[in-house]
């Protein structure tokens, strides 16, 4: 699995990981045109502006969970900093110590996470690869349904 994969399912497993912890309902993890995103659930109740910041935080703190002395993913970092500045948060780095403090008190969830998406992945990438390597954009699929991420979340 190319490096990219390996920081993309970490980075959305931290997500998710944080997302949980603080009460927001998570509809799914997939692969949309080969990005990896977290997809919340629109019917959750509100949260205040710091937890969406804490949650988006989130994916770069689980790169910097298992990769402390590796930079950020460019793509997945400028995305969630966009977003933290469209609902008027600071620089992302300022939700990061709660995020990775998240992450360090949830560690076995955050590892489950990873180890499915993982299995996950190497089956539905390579299948990708097989079945579309002349389209235009990346691969789509979903990775887990929100069942199975709370499922793997409560186990």
């Amino acid at each position: 699995m190319p490096d990219y994969t390996q920081i993309a399912i970490r980075h959305e497993a931290g997500h998710a990981t944080v997302a949980l912890h603080l009460r927001f309902a998570v509809e799914k993890i997939d692969v949309a045109d080969g990005v990896f995103r977290t997809v919340l659930a629109k019917d959750g109740p509100a949260k205040s502006n710091h937890e969406r910041c804490v949650f988006l935080a989130g994916g770069i703190a689980g790169e910097r969970h298992f990769y402390p002395n590796t930079p950020y993913d460019p793509v997945g970092c400028s995305r969630d900093e966009a977003m933290i500045s469209q609902i008027g948060g600071s620089c992302i780095d300022t939700y990061l110590p709660e995020a990775l403090a998240i992450l360090r008190s949830n560690d076995p969830r955050l590892r489950r996470f990873v180890g499915e998406l993982t299995r996950i992945c190497i089956g539905e990438c390579f299948a990708a690869q097989q079945s579309s390597d002349s389209a235009p954009r990346g691969p789509s699929f979903e990775l887990l349904s929100r069942q199975e991420i709370e499922c793997l979340w409560n186990n």
